[in-house]
């Protein structure tokens, strides 16, 4: 084979005519317009791995905040556990002896006590920590009172920490660095009229070298709630099952755009003999122009070559993806330990199914409820002071799915001599807006003389008697009326 050189370059036109339309493929002339957009995840699986590995709370708060604005599904289970439980509560007096109860000081006490949780908005502020509990792992967290309302004020949980525990709930510190952030003196005053007074009094202290940054906060107002010792959100084994399941969504729509675009190829003339092109590269590029002109419709588009065309199909089938589809979001749910119908149609698992995932449910929730109980008590405890008697509230586990099952339990066990007022927690009406409506109803409205419940058969009797009317002669038997006669029931009842 000779040697190509530049003179054989000039002095043959078809070898020109070769590099002018191989050569320039790189610009494009032949090329599809076409882009796909692949999905990039913020969060990768392997990053998510090292963050679980390694305990990172921090990165895995992230991402757990980051989901709930991107997955549908995560916001959903993340709402879907926040408000199962019903937080009704009772406020029940422990006393020494009986007769404190007909005490003044008693009966001030006792209003003092159901007057501070009607202004806390127990079930609003509950719900809430639940809800920050689940999202981030952990919630910090400082009660305040503001016009006779009581809040609680959310801390920044990067500055703050947990170590001990007082009197069974878990004591909180508090970074005072986090002062540190804001430069500006303006803005940082602006944000100590945001916090109690107490927090300017110990930064100062820690800026004059009387404190260290870190400082333990009154556990009569300081709160910090999760639900185990490593604070990290309890839904983080789903995060894996997240990213698969965005990554598939993705390659569907990817593949419904494809099977919905189309795309014309004009092929150029060869010269049968020589197989090069019959036309130059500017001829090639006109004619590819003016058909893209032609086509004025989105998803199709025009590709123009010297070469035979042939279609390599790379794609999954459509159910193939929509299977992957399903798997991972059943992946999911499975992670989360749920299930999947409660947040979308189908029959998987059966009704037992679903009820046990529904117990399941209930139960993961529930050691928050004594922790919220036992921060109340000893908050009651620094209320007042009495050696006769306290007071503490009670959170009966009433959920959304069984508060009818449990107000048919308490009222059976009512009419057997129980407590009243439980039935009264399943119905979820407060402790304090039940006696006003009753003595409303009774003392003003006077209903209870007005309205009487409905007599059946088996409560009413004629004048002087009790009970089931009694059946004329003409209705008893020959053997009924001799019973009558000789009185022989009379025992009986005894």
């Amino acid at each position: 084979m000779s040697e190509i050189t530049e003179d054989t370059k000039f002095s043959n036109p078809a070898y020109e005519r070769e590099m002018i339309q191989y050569d320039k493929l790189s610009e494009g002339v032949y090329a599809l317009s076409y882009k796909n957009q692949s999905y990039r995840a913020k969060y990768t699986k392997e990053q998510i791995n090292s963050y679980i590995e390694s305990n990172n709370v921090d990165k895995l708060r992230e991402v757990s905040n980051y989901f709930f604005l991107a997955s549908g599904q995560y916001r959903g289970l993340v709402q879907y556990l926040s408000n199962i439980l019903t937080f009704d509560y009772l406020i029940v007096p422990k006393v020494k002896k009986s007769d404190v109860l007909t005490s003044d000081r008693f009966e001030r006490d006792y209003q003092y006590i159901m007057d501070y949780t009607d202004n806390s908005y127990i079930e609003e502020a509950e719900r809430f920590i639940t809800f920050i509990t689940l999202l981030d792992g952990v919630f910090y967290g400082y009660e305040r009172q503001v016009d006779n309302i009581v809040s609680i004020q959310q801390l920044p949980p990067q500055y703050c920490r947990s170590k001990y525990k007082v009197n069974g709930t878990y004591g909180v510190e508090f970074d005072l660095r986090f002062f540190d952030m804001y430069r500006d003196t303006e803005l940082k005053l602006k944000l100590f009229e945001m916090f109690p007074r107490e927090f300017l009094d110990y930064y100062l202290d820690y800026k004059n070298g009387k404190t260290k940054e870190w400082i333990p906060l009154d556990p009569t107002f300081a709160r910090c709630h999760k639900f185990t010792d490593t604070p990290k959100p309890l839904l983080s084994d789903v995060f894996l099952d997240l990213v698969d399941l965005k990554e598939y969504k993705e390659l569907d729509k990817s593949q419904s755009k494809l099977n919905l675009y189309k795309l014309i190829v004009q092929k150029l003339p060869i010269d049968k003999d020589s197989g090069l092109p019959l036309l130059q590269l500017e001829e090639g590029k006109a004619l590819h122009a003016n058909a893209k002109k032609m086509i004025t419709q989105e998803g199709i588009d025009v590709l123009t070559s010297p070469l035979d065309i042939e279609a390599v199909n790379l794609q999954e089938r459509g159910s193939t993806v929509k299977d992957n589809i399903d798997r991972a979001t059943n992946n999911v749910y499975e992670s989360a330990n749920t299930s999947k119908i409660l947040f979308s149609s189908g029959t998987d698992g059966g009704s037992i199914g679903l009820s046990y995932s529904v117990k399941i449910d209930e139960s993961s929730v529930y050691p928050l409820l004594s922790q919220f109980k036992r921060w109340r008590d000893n908050k009651f405890k620094t209320l007042f002071k009495s050696r006769s008697y306290q007071f503490e509230i009670l959170f009966p586990k009433i959920t959304i799915f069984n508060r009818k099952e449990m107000f048919d339990l308490y009222k059976e066990g009512a009419t057997l001599g129980y407590s009243k007022l439980m039935p009264l927690a399943a119905m979820g009406v407060k402790q304090s807006t039940f006696m006003n409506l009753i003595n409303f109803e009774n003392n003003y409205l006077k209903l209870d003389e007005q309205l009487n419940p409905l007599q059946s058969t088996h409560t009413q009797g004629s004048e002087g008697t009790k009970g089931r009317p009694k059946s004329d002669d003409k209705d008893l038997s020959d053997k009924g009326r001799k019973t009558r006669e000789t009185d022989a029931n009379a025992n009986r009842a005894k």
